[in-house]
C-alpha cells in the first residue's frame, strides 16, 4: 500500500504534477520528483559555491583593507617616530655620561700632576738660578724612587671610576588597543571628478533606463534584452526578455537570485544559472500610476500608486503587510528604498506638486524625517550609501540632472551637477563601483572607489 507521504506533490518551483516524491535528506522540508531533486541539488550546490566565493573576497577585501588603512600606517608611524626619540634622548644621555666621565679622568690626571709638580718646583728654581742643591736634589731623587715603589705596590694608582645606571623598564611603554574608525564618508565629488582619468571605464550598451546591481553584478534591461555584467562591466551575458514591460528591478539578497517586476506579474533570475521563473503569487504591476520595488534581506517592499506590500521573498512568498493609501491622493511614490537598518527612504510627489525626499520606519511607515527638494522630476532613484546614507539622483529634464547625498538626518551633505551626458539611472555594487547609466551615447560609467 502506498503511503500519503508518498503520494506529496513535487514542490520544484516551477509546475510539475508528479507524486511520489522523494526527501533531500539534507535539513530542507520540500520533497521532489525523481527529475527535480537532481536539479533542486544542484541549485544548492551552485549556492553554496557562490556564498563561500562571496566570503573569500569579502575576508581578502578586509585582510587588504586591514594592511593599507590610514590607521594602521599611523599606528607603525608612531612606533618609528618614538623609536626614532628614543635613540636620540638615549645618545644625549650615553654623550654627557662619556663627557662625565672624561672630565673626572682629566681632573684625576691634573691631581696626579700637582703632586710630582711640587717635588721638583724647588730644583727647577735652583737650576735656573745656576745654583744647584745637592740636599734638594737628593730629597727628590729619593722621593721619585719611593714614587716608584709605590706605583708597583699599586699603592699609587689611577683612580678607578665605578659606574651606575638604572635599568629603562620598556614594558608597557606602548598601549595597545582597538578603537571604533571615523566612518569613511562617500564622497560624490572625489568618485566623479578626482578618479574621473585612471579610475573610470565606459561600456556601450543598448537603449534603455532599467538596471540593478547585486553583491557582484550588475543586471540591466536593453530593448528585449536582459544582460548581465560583472564589476569590470565584462562577461556580458545577453538573455531574450519575451515577457511584458519591466516596471524595476531589484536584488533579493535572500535567494541570491534577482526579482522582476512587469505588467503582467513578479519574475526571479537566477544569475548563475540563468533561468527566469514566474512568480505567480506576485500580483501584476499597474498599468496607471507608478510602480517600484526594493528588497533586502527578507523583506521586499512593492509600490503600487499610493499603496505599498510586503511580501516574504521564500519558495511560497507570502505578502505579510499593506500600507493603504500612505500618501496623499494626487501624489505618487516615484522611487522606493529599504536598509538593512529597517529604514524606508521614498521620493514623493506629482507633476503638479514639488517632490521631497521622505525616510520612514518599515514597522510603521510613519514619516520621520523629510526634504523639500524643491524641483517637479522627469525621473529619480535611490541608491543606498554607508552610514545610513543615500545618493539621490534627481533628473528635473533629459539634460539636467544632480547627484545629491543625502545624510541620516535627511539633509543634503554633498550635490553636484553630473558630467555625464543625459544620466538615465544610477547604481552601486558592493560600495566600491558607481555605475552611471547614461542615453544618447547609450553608455555605462563605471567609477571605482578604492
Amino acid at each position: 500500500m502506498t503511503s500519503d507521504l508518498s503520494l506529496t506533490k513535487c514542490q520544484w518551483k516551477k509546475t510539475c504534477k508528479k507524486s511520489g516524491t522523494l526527501p533531500c535528506n539534507n535539513g530542507c522540508k520540500q520533497r521532489y520528483c525523481r527529475e527535480h531533486i537532481e536539479l533542486h541539488h544542484r541549485e544548492l550546490d551552485a549556492h553554496i559555491q557562490r556564498v563561500y566565493s562571496e566570503r573569500d573576497r569579502l575576508v581578502q577585501e578586509m585582510y587588504f583593507e586591514m594592511n593599507t588603512s590610514t590607521e594602521s600606517n599611523q599606528a607603525f608611524d608612531t612606533i618609528k617616530k618614538w623609536e626614532q626619540e628614543m635613540m636620540m634622548v638615549i645618545k644625549q644621555v650615553a654623550d654627557k655620561a662619556r663627557f662625565d666621565v672624561q672630565t673626572l679622568i682629566d681632573k684625576t690626571k691634573l691631581s696626579l700632576k700637582e703632586r710630582f709638580d711640587h717635588l721638583t718646583e724647588d730644583v727647577r728654581k735652583e737650576s735656573e738660578k745656576n745654583v744647584p742643591i745637592e740636599y734638594d736634589i737628593e730629597r727628590l731623587s729619593k722621593a721619585v724612587e719611593q714614587l716608584k715603589m709605590d706605583r708597583h705596590s699599586n699603592k699609587v694608582t689611577p683612580v678607578t671610576i665605578q659606574i651606575q645606571h638604572r635599568t629603562v623598564d620598556f614594558d608597557g611603554v606602548f598601549k595597545m588597543e582597538t578603537v571604533e574608525s571615523e566612518p569613511i564618508l562617500f564622497d560624490i565629488h572625489h568618485v566623479l571628478t578626482n578618479n574621473k582619468s585612471q579610475r573610470t571605464k565606459t561600456v556601450d550598451i543598448g537603449h534603455g533606463t532599467s538596471m540593478v546591481a547585486s553583491d557582484n553584478s550588475l543586471l540591466y534591461w536593453q530593448q528585449t534584452q536582459l544582460c548581465l555584467v560583472d564589476q569590470t562591466g565584462s562577461n556580458k551575458k545577453i538573455l531574450s526578455w519575451r515577457h511584458s514591460y519591466i516596471e524595476d528591478l531589484c536584488w533579493c539578497s535572500k535567494l541570491n537570485q534577482f526579482f522582476i517586476w512587469t505588467r503582467d506579474g513578479g519574475y526571479s533570475f537566477d544569475d548563475l544559472t540563468f533561468a527566469i521563473v514566474k512568480i505567480k503569487q506576485i500580483p501584476r504591476a499597474s498599468l496607471i500610476g507608478h510602480n517600484c520595488c526594493t528588497c533586502v534581506g527578507n523583506t521586499l517592499l512593492l509600490v503600487i500608486n499610493r499603496n505599498i506590500e510586503l511580501w516574504r521573498p521564500s519558495p511560497k512568498w507570502v505578502c505579510e503587510k499593506k500600507w493603504v493609501n500612505i500618501v496623499e491622493q494626487k501624489e505618487i511614490i516615484r522611487c522606493i528604498r529599504l536598509n538593512e537598518n529597517d529604514i524606508v527612504a521614498m521620493t514623493v510627489g506629482s507633476t503638479k506638486i514639488k517632490y521631497r525626499f521622505e525616510l520612514r520606519h518599515l514597522s510603521s511607515m510613519i514619516v520621520t524625517k523629510y526634504l523639500e527638494l524643491n524641483v517637479a522630476l522627469f525621473s529619480t532613484n535611490i541608491v543606498l550609501l554607508p552610514n545610513d546614507e543615500w545618493l539621490l539622483l534627481v533628473q528635473q529634464s533629459e539634460s539636467t540632472t544632480k547627484l545629491m547625498v543625502i545624510d541620516k538626518q535627511c539633509q543634503i551633505r554633498q550635490q553636484m551637477d553630473s558630467n555625464e551626458h543625459r544620466v538615465a539611472n544610477v547604481a552601486l555594487i558592493n560600495h566600491r563601483i558607481l555605475i552611471i547609466r547614461t542615453k544618447e551615447p547609450n553608455q555605462l560609467h563605471f567609477h571605482y572607489l578604492n
